[in-house]
């Protein structure tokens, strides 16, 4: 029996599969979250928690993610009472679609630092207790020099029928972490369909990947940022990549990543593109250049002119 089925919300499962959006912040940087990985067992079906520690609060949130089928299950963010290394038992609602609660984390005597959670999967109309058991698989810390990590982690975004993991790692001494592969799933079988590896990309922890349809075709496609390291070894985030879905599978299109090197670009319905030249801008009287593209097929970015106008859309 699935978490769904225990809790009888099927009528609304297939929509937020497809439909949770990221909350933090746009690089690794800015968010600062620790994020960690358990996985085990609730009511016979492999379950992956991911908890992210927010050390201002502090404040936990994050997901449930049942494998078997692809449900991502949002976590209500719950302030901690004590410091993350020593809390109380701690309950945790667990939400819809609609961010309303239908069912709760408990989790027993809570301390961040621990390898191994303990506690019950409670379902809030049936009042009925599944107990579970979650072992610590990876720990990705918020970007400190001192913080050392290497691992896979789950992409939050909409990515539509499929389901993306990162690997990230980041030695000690070293400030944001690279992301060198990403695996594609199918999200209903949880199959491998495609590895995408040798990448130089910024890791920004379960938003790495900004999921949208950029070349208008009706496929999710998506876009990460590049991590730029000087010949110093500084690390600094770069511009981003796209990677499209065209002919089954995700590839990096150049073309993409270069409109984003020359500009700022703006996507528009019906795979059209305007892009800001940042090198001619009128600042005075605040005015720009835009070129203007458009995909002639999902493969192919055509040049249409350019105008003059206002600086900011």
């Amino acid at each position: 029996m699935s978490l769904v089925s225990m809790t009888k919300i099927t009528e609304w499962a297939a929509g937020l599969t497809l439909s949770i959006a990221p909350w933090l912040a746009s690089t690794a940087f800015a968010q600062a979250t620790d994020t960690q990985v358990q996985e085990g067992i609730i009511g016979g079906q492999a379950v992956q928690l991911i908890l992210r520690l927010d050390n201002h609060g502090p404040s936990l949130s994050g997901y449930v993610f049942e494998q078997n089928g692809g449900l991502l299950l949002p976590l209500e963010e719950t302030p901690l009472a004590d410091s993350p290394e020593a809390a109380p038992d701690l309950s945790i609602d667990v939400t819809d679609a609609k961010g309303q609660p239908f069912a709760m984390l408990m989790l027993r005597s809570f301390r961040w630092t621990d390898h191994k959670l303990a506690g019950d999967w409670v379902d809030l109309r049936s009042r009925v207790r599944t107990a579970f058991q979650f072992k610590q698989t990876a720990m990705f810390g918020s970007g400190y020099a001192a913080v050392a990590y290497d691992g896979d982690l789950l992409q939050v975004g909409k990515s539509g029928p499929y389901l993306f993991r990162v690997h990230a790692h980041k030695a000690r001494g070293e400030f944001g972490g690279l992301v060198d592969r990403i695996d594609v799933y199918d999200r209903a079988s949880g199959s491998k369909i495609q590895t995408l590896d040798h990448l130089q990309l910024d890791f920004n922890y379960t938003d790495t990947l900004e999921f949208d349809d950029y070349n208008g075709d009706g496929h999710t496609d998506f876009r990460a940022s590049r991590l730029a390291i000087d010949g110093s070894g500084n690390r600094s985030t770069g511009s981003r990549s796209y990677f499209l879905f065209l002919n089954g599978q995700f590839r990096d299109f150049t073309p993409l990543d270069k409109l984003e090197e020359d500009g700022t670009p703006w996507f528009l319905p019906h795979g059209r593109i305007d892009v800001r030249q940042e090198s001619d801008i009128d600042y005075r009287n605040r005015l720009a250049t835009w070129n203007h593209y458009r995909f002639t097929s999902p493969g192919t970015l055509t040049f249409t002119g350019s105008t003059q106008g206002p600086m900011n859309r």
